[in-house]
């Protein structure tokens, strides 16, 4: 279905008209499985082919969720390994972030940190997709900042010096996933409690994340769907 909704409107609007997708960013891992959309977005994408289109491909770039337990933006890990175990280039994942605390159940990212990770990012992945907050009306609350668009600037600044030799930063080599394992930590959840009881009854974690944000975290509904109702 989302392949024939593309299709559709690239027909209708044409090429010139920008498809954008906003999957959770554990779908763009390898072994992430689908996230919440229910089917497999390198599937999708791998069949979502449009040569009129300057990428070849139907959808432009994926502004991914890297917050609520589906990614995580305090280092380069997670976006690492979507572009070396997912496959996805550089120039089509856009680290989706939140801009303050109260915006999202987990995940949120003080700026400095932030700045660093975007630096990082920057400096590796010549042709990185940046970042996009959720959401613009209070971004930088959570920062000590008074307008929304202090908080873009600070970003805007960084991103500006992308290709700029020495104002970049270097990447961190000790939280990127280059010493071989997978991610030291998983990203943290707004279910924490909830995820261990679901896990410790033997679910997996991005199937008990799925099934906590389908339920609200709820854990014995959360467990009924995932087939451990009675085991909880």
């Amino acid at each position: 279905m989302p392949l024939r909704l593309l299709r559709q409107l690239n027909a209708d609007l044409g090429p010139d008209f920008l498809l954008t997708m906003a999957p959770v960013a554990s779908a763009l891992l390898g072994n992430g499985g689908n996230g919440l959309q229910g089917f497999s977005q390198r599937e999708m994408d791998d069949q979502a082919l449009e040569p009129a289109r300057p990428n070849g491909k139907l959808v432009s770039w994926y502004n991914a969720q890297f917050y609520n337990g589906w990614g995580d933006a305090s280092s380069t890990a997670m976006y690492d390994r979507i572009v070396s175990e997912g496959g996805w280039e550089a120039d089509r994942v856009v680290m989706g972030v939140l801009t303050n605390p109260g915006d999202g159940g987990s995940g949120f990212v003080q700026l400095d940190t932030l700045k660093s990770v975007v630096g990082s990012l920057g400096a590796r992945y010549a042709s990185f997709g940046c970042a996009v907050g959720w959401e613009y009306w209070a971004a930088g609350t959570g920062d000590g900042l008074q307008y929304p668009w202090q908080w873009v600037k600070v970003l805007g600044d960084v991103i500006s010096a992308f290709g700029k030799g020495d104002e970049q930063q270097a990447p961190p080599p000790a939280d990127d996933g280059s010493s071989g394992s997978s991610m030291s930590v998983d990203p943290p959840t707004p279910w924490p409690s909830q995820m261990e009881t679901l896990e410790s009854a033997g679910a997996g974690h991005w199937d008990s994340l799925r099934a906590l944000n389908m339920t609200s975290g709820d854990t014995k509904a959360a467990g009924d769907l995932l087939g451990i109702g009675q085991l909880i």
